[in-house]
């Protein structure tokens, strides 16, 4: 649906709605027409990596569900939604402002995190846009005892809430650690040693298989802000956190652990979003840009570019996919992220190349690049030895798990199951 119908209908949406109370129904997506969910990113706005902040940094409380946002602007220290008290704001993504609380109704001390969503993204599943509530009633449901499941971020309550901006779905969910974008940061050199790497993309693994094989969702958008650690000891955790970093009105400060000992680190996967189903037949090998079956159709804008697969940028409709790895390309190139593929894993097989419907637009009758500017190719082994902090021995499992998971032709590509059984992960 087009942002134009979304905005139209939104005038209707806020008008009925902008008097009411913090309150709402257990389940929220079927009590009235007028409910819904969304995710930090939505559909409608194409999950642009960079949102229109205010001028203190912070989301832009100002901009309109009409205009693609309408924040929740009443949450601030010490208010009180429902059960909930607000602690301080965590931090806020283009369709949603994430805050710390706690559950007064809880027999003991609890904390929870409550993802806001705004009341454009509140509307879009409204209109079928959005679909983050179902994921997560869906994840709750289907098989609790897999092995992938306690790797995967799930729900405990939802509620809608009532602003001058429009209705607002809440998701309920664990207070989380550090992602791992900013604990690896946090780390010497800047990144994780081999076995905490091991560890985290096995717990990945194990809870993708959750979500194709029992679930039949895709993630679509996993990289290291949506995979987050899990608080040994949340409420102590919190509480020493607070004594150090008081809360600030309004400001957006993230939960740090220094304590978090990664030797026994558990992580989540996190942010759902418009996670739909995936075909029975097919469901083996992908997640895309945001979670959405493989017949959706609209796979033009799918994963975030720097980690998109081949299959996505040429044009293959049903095929799914598993990406590993990182580029350094700013901005981002169709052409050089092709060039880079070709200089790592080789030529691309002429089979894929004649199935993808964007083939002509990057190759000549040839399968060779169009625009290849400076091919210089280069073994993952290779690359792998410029590495001083691997170990020699432990390169050639690497290199063969790396060339599995980045496999050019998704038809020979493993899926998360087969990948867990891979050697290199045999240690973990």
């Amino acid at each position: 649906m087009s942002t134009r119908i979304l905005s139209s209908s939104l005038n209707t949406f806020h008008t009925k709605e902008q008097n009411t109370n913090d309150e709402g129904p257990s389940n929220p997506i079927t009590v009235s027409k007028y409910t819904g969910t969304g995710r930090h990113d939505g559909k409608e706005q194409r999950r642009s990596s960079t949102h229109e902040a205010a001028s203190d940094g912070e989301e832009p409380l100002s901009l309109l569900a009409k205009e693609g946002y309408g924040y929740y602007p009443c949450a601030v220290v010490d208010h009180r939604l429902n059960r909930y008290e607000i602690v301080r704001k965590l931090g806020w993504a283009g369709s949603s402002s994430v805050w710390l609380c706690i559950d007064t109704a809880a027999p003991h001390k609890t904390y929870v995190a409550i993802k806001m969503l705004t009341a454009f993204a509140t509307a879009c599943e409204v209109f079928g846009g959005l679909t983050e509530y179902t994921v997560f009633k869906h994840i709750e449901l289907v098989a609790p005892h897999h092995p992938g499941f306690p790797h995967c971020l799930t729900m405990h309550d939802s509620f809608m809430a009532h602003t001058s901006a429009g209705r607002h779905l809440c998701f309920v969910t664990d207070v989380l650690g550090p992602n791992m974008r900013t604990l690896r940061s946090a780390q010497p050199n800047y990144r994780f040693s081999v076995s905490i790497a091991k560890r985290i993309i096995k717990q990945i693994l194990l809870a993708i298989n959750y979500l194709h094989v029992e679930c039949q969702y895709i993630h679509t958008d996993i990289r290291s802000d949506n995979v987050s650690a899990v608080l040994a000891d949340p409420v102590s955790t919190i509480d020493k956190h607070l004594e150090i970093s008081p809360s600030q009105i309004a400001k957006s400060q993230p939960l740090t652990d220094p304590n978090l000992d990664l030797r026994f680190l558990n992580v989540r996967l996190i942010d759902y979003g418009t996670g739909k189903t995936v075909w029975p037949s097919s469901y083996a090998r992908v997640y895309f840009d945001i979670a959405s079956p493989v017949h959706d159709n609209e796979h033009d804008l799918c994963q975030a570019p720097i980690v998109r697969a081949p299959e996505v940028t040429l044009g293959i409709c049903g095929q799914l996919l598993l990406t590993f790895g990182q580029l350094d390309v700013s901005p981002y190139s169709a052409d050089v992220h092709l060039q880079n593929m070709v200089n790592c894993l080789g030529s691309f097989p002429p089979q894929f190349l004649e199935a993808c419907s964007k083939r002509t637009e990057y190759f000549d009758e040839h399968g060779s690049l169009l625009r290849a500017t400076n091919l210089k190719p280069r073994s993952l082994e290779d690359t792998l030895h410029g590495f001083s902090f691997l170990n020699a021995d432990d390169i050639p499992s690497l290199a063969v798990f790396m060339h599995r998971c980045l496999a050019l032709d998704p038809a020979s590509r493993p899926s998360a199951l087969e990948l867990l059984d891979d050697k290199w992960l045999e240690d973990v």
